[in-house]
Parts: structure tokens; C-alpha cells; sequence
């Protein structure tokens, strides 16, 4: 994604819905600062802060990253969609005058049989688990959901502790990183990339931890016994390359232990 067009844009919707900087980051949880940083082009925020921006202001996702073509490119796919459709539509029912009756009867047993599998083998599959700080100083907030088919880490917000000794820090960048075992599922930023100009502001550790979002649906395997931290590192007010660790808390919530419900 461009940052400089993304940013013109966000500027643009912005203006129209007659916000400020300082207006539009309280709704987002974030600072003015950090505003500034995504409308100049010098970062671009996470997806699952773009869905939040879009419903704030009031436009789609695909007018927020437009592309030149994208309406063309639109109407092209919607125009083939719908003769891909009525074609589909006039075989299946040439086909469904076609099919005996005893046929549908056995699909619709198989269906019934395949369905009852697929509940037998998913029971106790799915599991759900609350994520916490394991550090004094920095509060966190998130979800763990897993199941057969998706492992998904969300943490929807990260706080800092009114009496912390990181509520002094000032720094230039930041990226973070998922670690689960160790081993890196996710990253976002990238500080060895960062260019110093007159420019350049300071942003204090409480509006960075504010920006972080996660949304994680590619982890391949997780078991109980895994330990899982966010690994937050940073460029100081000296530009000196620093890291600090939240070692997360697995609490089990709930799974579907149950067939029903109520």
C-alpha cells in the first residue's frame, strides 16, 4: 500500500466529516501524533485500524485504498458475475427437472449423514481463552480462539500502569512482534528502516502502546503448554535501538463442550 496516497485520502474523507487530527485519533484511541504520521505517508496503519477508520468516516474500504481503476475494475467483475450466475442458475435447473426423486432422497441422506460427522468431529474442538499481562506495568486485553480449521490471537487493547516507569519514555519508531515458543508469527513496523529529518517527532510509549492492534488468523499450531509474548522494540530520543517483552497469561474462558445450547 502507498503511504502518501493512502495518507492524501485520509485527509480528504478527514476534512469532509469535519474532523481534527485530535478529534479523529480520540475516536480511534489514538493520538493527533499519530494522525499526522499516517497522513504525511510516513506509516500506515494496521487492517484492523483501517476497518475502524472506514466506518468513522464513513466510507468503504475499497474508496479508502482507491486505486485508479478500481471502479472500472468493479463494474467489470460485477457484469461477469452476474452472467456467470443466470448461466449457473439455467443448468441447475435444467439438471433439477432432470434428477429422479430417489436421487435427491439419497443426496439429501448423505448430506444428513455428512452434517452429523461433522458435528461428532468438531465437539470440544473449539476453544476459547482470555489473554492478560503477565507484567506489572502494562495491562492487556485479548482473545485467543481456537479451532480446527483457524487459530486467531486478537488483542484489543494495551494499557499502560499510571505509576510505570515506561510513562517517561519518548521515542522516534517502533515495530512489535508476535512470539509464540519463541518463534515469530507476526510483525508489524520495521525500525532498521527509519529515516532521521528535521521532520521527525516524538511520540511518548503511552500513544504507541494505544496503536497497537492485532489480528492473527495464520497460526498453524497452538497447544496449552505454549508460552505467547509481544515483543515491543523502539528507537529512543538518542535513536538507540531498545526492546521491551509482555509475556501474555493464557486463561481458558469456554469451548463447545456441549451439542446444544440454549
Amino acid at each position: 500500500m502507498n503511504g502518501n496516497e493512502f495518507g492524501k485520502l485520509l485527509l480528504e474523507y478527514r476534512k469532509k466529516n469535519n474532523l481534527t487530527q485530535l478529534e479523529l485519533g480520540e475516536k480511534l484511541n489514538v493520538s493527533d501524533k499519530t494522525i499526522s504520521r499516517w497522513e504525511r505517508g510516513d506509516r500506515v496503519p494496521d487492517s484492523f485500524v483501517i476497518k475502524d477508520i472506514s466506518k468513522l468516516l464513513n466510507v468503504s474500504i475499497d474508496q479508502l485504498l482507491n486505486s485508479n481503476n478500481m471502479n472500472e475494475i468493479n463494474d467489470s467483475k460485477d457484469k461477469e458475475n452476474k452472467n456467470i450466475k443466470k448461466k449457473l442458475f439455467s443448468l441447475k435447473k435444467n439438471k433439477i427437472n432432470n434428477f429422479p426423486i430417489y436421487f435427491l432422497i439419497i443426496c439429501l441422506v448423505l448430506i444428513i449423514c455428512l452434517l452429523s460427522f461433522c458435528l461428532y468431529n468438531n465437539y470440544n474442538q473449539f476453544v476459547f481463552y482470555a489473554l492478560s499481562s503477565r507484567n506489572k506495568e502494562i495491562n492487556v486485553n485479548g482473545q485467543l480462539i481456537v479451532s480446527p480449521e483457524k487459530k486467531v490471537l486478537i488483542i484489543n487493547e494495551i494499557t499502560n500502569v499510571s505509576n510505570s516507569e515506561l510513562n517517561d519514555l519518548n521515542l522516534y519508531d517502533y515495530q512489535y512482534e508476535i512470539l509464540i515458543d519463541n518463534k515469530e508469527v507476526y510483525q508489524y513496523g520495521n525500525i532498521s528502516g527509519y529515516v532521521y529529518d528535521e521532520y521527525s517527532e516524538l511520540m511518548t510509549m503511552d500513544d504507541v502502546l494505544k496503536e497497537i492492534k492485532v489480528y492473527i488468523d495464520n497460526i498453524k499450531k497452538f497447544k496449552n503448554n505454549y508460552d505467547i509474548s509481544l515483543k515491543l522494540s523502539y528507537l529512543d530520543e538518542e535513536r538507540i535501538s531498545r526492546s521491551v517483552i509482555i509475556t501474555l497469561n493464557i486463561n481458558r474462558i469456554t469451548s463447545n463442550n456441549k451439542i446444544y445450547y440454549k
